[in-house]
C-alpha cells in the first residue's frame, strides 16, 4: 500500500495542480502566523493552536479531494471547501478534544511511569502503554478519511473503522507516518534537540527542506496521502470501485502530457 498511495498522491495533485497550489497556499497563509509565533516565544500553546487548525480545516478540504480522487461530480473548490466546514468543523473540533483528552493521558502516564522507573511490573505496564500511545498516533492516519468518506459523517465509528484499517496493513502505515511526521516538521525539533548545534550540514538542510516546501505541497500531499491510504484499504475490500487505472496507471510523458489517461 505504501507505494501505491505515494503513487496515486503524486498524481492526484499533478492532475489538479492549480487548485493543489491555490489550497496549499491558502493554508500555509493561515499556519504561517502562528508557525512564526511558535519559534519567536517558544509558548507551548502555539501547538494546540496550530492543531485547532488542522482538525478545523483539514475535513473541509479533505471532502474536496475525496471527490477528486473518486472522480465525483463536484462544485466550485471554494463551495466545496464551505459545504466542508458545514459538514465537519464540530466535528473535527471535537475530534481535537478527544486527541488533548489522550494527549494529556500520555502525560500524565510518562510523569507516573518516571516516579516507578525501578519497578519491573510498571515497566512492564509502561511498554504496554507506550504500544497503545503509539497505535493511536498511528490511527490519526485514517480518522479524518474515513469520517470524510463515510455518507453518514459519523465521527465515533471513524475510531473503530481507523483501528480496523490499521490492523489491516500495520506496517505501510508506519511508512506513511514517517512521510507525514517528515514532512508536518515533527522530526526537525526532534533532530535538532537531540544534536543541537553539533547536528551536521547537511543533516541540517535534510530537516529544514519541507520548511520550504510548505507553501507549494507539503500540506496538500499530507491530506490527499491520508485519503489514499484509506481509499486503497476500501478498495483491497471491494467497499469502493478500483481506480488503479485512473490514478496508477500513467506513464512519465503525462508529467508533460497530463491530458492523457495513460
Amino acid at each position: 500500500m505504501f507505494g501505491r498511495a505515494l503513487t496515486r498522491t503524486f498524481w492526484v495533485f499533478y492532475d489538479n495542480l492549480f487548485k493543489g497550489l491555490m489550497l496549499n497556499v491558502l493554508l500555509f497563509f493561515i499556519y504561517l502566523p502562528v508557525f512564526v509565533f511558535i519559534f519567536k516565544t517558544h509558548m507551548f500553546i502555539s501547538i494546540f493552536i496550530m492543531l485547532f487548525i488542522w482538525h478545523l480545516t483539514t475535513p473541509a478540504v479533505m471532502h474536496f479531494w475525496g471527490k477528486v480522487i473518486r472522480q465525483e461530480d463536484r462544485k466550485n473548490v471554494f463551495l466545496e471547501l464551505w459545504e466542508g466546514i458545514r459538514f465537519f468543523s464540530l466535528k473535527g473540533a471535537a475530534m481535537f478534544l478527544i486527541n488533548c483528552l489522550a494527549a494529556y493521558v500520555v502525560y500524565i502516564s510518562v510523569i507516573f511511569y518516571k516516579s516507578h522507573s525501578s519497578n519491573v511490573f510498571f515497566a512492564v505496564l509502561r511498554g504496554i502503554g507506550i504500544w497503545f500511545a503509539f497505535t493511536y498516533l498511528l490511527m490519526q492516519i485514517f480518522l479524518f478519511p474515513i469520517m470524510v468518506l463515510d455518507e453518514k459523517r459519523r465521527m465515533l465509528i471513524s475510531y473503530k473503522k481507523s483501528l480496523i484499517m490499521l490492523v489491516s496493513a500495520p506496517f505501510s502505515s508506519i511508512g506513511i507516518l514517517a512521510v507525514i511526521s517528515y514532512l508536518m516538521i515533527l522530526l526537525w525539533p526532534l533532530v535538532f534537540g537531540i544534536g543541537g548545534p553539533q547536528a551536521n550540514g547537511f543533516l541540517a538542510g535534510f530537516m529544514l527542506f519541507p520548511v520550504f516546501l510548505m507553501p507549494f505541497l507539503s500540506l496538500m500531499f499530507i491530506m490527499i496521502l491520508q485519503l489514499n491510504c484509506a481509499i486503497l484499504i476500501y478498495e483491497k475490500h471491494k467497499i469502493m470501485p478500483d481506480l488503479k487505472e485512473a490514478w496508477e496507471e500513467k506513464k512519465w510523458s503525462n508529467l508533460f502530457r497530463p491530458w492523457e489517461v495513460k
